[in-house]
């Protein structure tokens, strides 16, 4: 009993202790929206606690009051011998903050369009973003403008869904608007469904085309694009097929982003550099103006044009025409 009490009469080892049970993979899992914890932040929660475990069992077999002391005794030494050295470097430190404060009310600093926790790239599953739903003007999809449903149409109406980038997107009103207004001036009975979300590209779209066909019954399929399938992977990242700025939502680490994205200075490095946010090291491994390479980006187009054109043929559900 006496042993007992005498380790847990160490306050470091009732830390631990405390912190451990508060902090592991069985209690953050609770907390976390969409179990199990990636492997990352196992990796991380694992070195946690087994160094509070080394800190623990190390104050009691050492004596902590001792050990404190040198510690301060060395801090003392270390500020007393360093102090115009660590003085200047706080100096230093607190004036690159305040620059740097300043500077972002100037607009230096990250490009906002590598943010992408914004209204018009939420997280979306197979087609990897599109608009925020219920925001803006977005549908609960989150796309712009109203979808309206297989069973509420009318027999004569035609249906075109339109999928695009930017340009599909933005604009008041937007194209496929004008496309639905146009027919209607007509006599043409039409319904028209935008499918299109900000710097989505066709290899995306293919997969959302899949993901709503069965969902709306479509007369026209219409892919608008160029773009976003060609000089996006020259500005942005590189690789061919991937959704815009793959490399930094996905791939860049927490810390990295924390810095460009917080500091104006940094931020501003980078936007000439590449270097912080590894976009120039991902372009070096291509050979961007390469005739392979433009070869590459056309294939692509092609195939993703002709993955959505079978795809249509084979299993659309038509509201008019026959074909």
């Amino acid at each position: 009993m006496s042993n007992i009490r005498k380790v847990f009469k160490q306050k470091i080892l009732l830390y631990c202790i405390f912190l451990i049970a508060l902090f592991n993979e069985l209690t953050l899992g609770f907390v976390d929206p969409n179990p199990p914890l990636n492997y990352k932040i196992l990796i991380t929660i694992r070195i946690f606690d087994f160094s509070l475990i080394f800190l623990g069992l190390l104050s009691t077999v050492i004596n902590t009051n001792k050990f404190f002391h040198s510690i301060s005794i060395f801090g003392s030494f270390v500020v007393k011998r360093y102090q115009n050295l660590i003085t200047t470097i706080f100096f230093y430190i607190i004036l690159f903050i305040i620059l740097d404060i300043c500077l972002s009310f100037f607009n230096f600093g990250y490009p906002k369009h590598f943010i992408e926790a914004n209204m018009q790239r939420a997280v979306s599953p197979y087609d990897y973003f599109n608009g925020k739903p219920n925001a803006l003007d977005h549908n609960n999809l989150g796309f712009r403008g109203k979808f309206k449903r297989p069973e509420n149409l009318e027999q004569d109406t035609l249906t075109i869904a339109f999928f695009g980038g930017s340009t599909g997107y933005k604009g008041n009103p937007p194209i496929p608007d004008i496309i639905g207004q146009k027919l209607r001036e007509e006599g043409i009975k039409v319904e028209t469904y935008n499918f299109s979300s900000v710097s989505s590209n066709h290899t995306q779209h293919v997969h959302r085309l899949v993901k709503y066909i069965f969902d709306f019954k479509f007369d026209f399929i219409i892919f608008y694009g160029g773009g976003n399938e060609t000089l996006q992977y020259q500005v942005y990242d590189p690789r061919v097929g991937f959704p815009y700025n793959f490399f930094y939502r996905s791939e860049l680490g927490n810390f990295t982003k924390l810095l460009l994205e917080n500091s104006s200075i940094i931020g501003e490095i980078d936007k000439y550099t590449k270097l912080i946010s590894g976009l120039s090291k991902l372009k070096n491994k291509f050979e961007m103006t390469s005739p392979g390479r433009y070869k590459e980006i056309i294939d692509q187009y092609e195939k993703d044009i002709s993955l959505a054109a079978a795809i249509t043929q084979g299993v659309t559900n038509n509201n008019y025409c026959t074909k």
